[in-house]
């Protein structure tokens, strides 16, 4: 009941949910095999959004997942190949950026 109601409330004060998950950076395995890839869909409840965007981090790489209505968002490809162009750009300017060295925080 707790989350019928707080989902009407705050469902009609939000168009879209987005959500960013750090995943594990090493591989991990389930019942032995080792698993290759992650994804998750983000909380899509009610009928007052029209899109849920996931993205998930597994192994130094990020999964993006666009979950929309149909009557809301009529290309959601648009979304995924805009991030895909985006994380490109971010990957390479990453590649070219000098580095930096992190503060250290020992004996602070």
């Amino acid at each position: 009941m707790l989350e019928d109601l707080s989902s009407l409330v705050l469902g009609s004060k939000a168009s879209v949910v987005l959500t960013n998950v750090a995943g594990p950076c090493q591989p991990v395995s389930l019942a032995g095999a080792p698993v290759e890839r992650m994804m998750f869909c983000g909380p899509h409840p009610g009928n007052e959004r029209g899109m849920g965007i996931s993205i998930f981090s597994y192994r130094g790489e990020a999964t993006l997942n666009v979950v929309a209505d149909a009557a809301l968002v009529l290309d959601p490809a648009s979304i995924t190949r805009a991030f895909d162009g985006e994380f490109a750009a971010l990957l390479k300017q990453s590649k070219t950026a000098p580095k930096r060295r992190r503060a250290s925080t020992r004996g602070a």
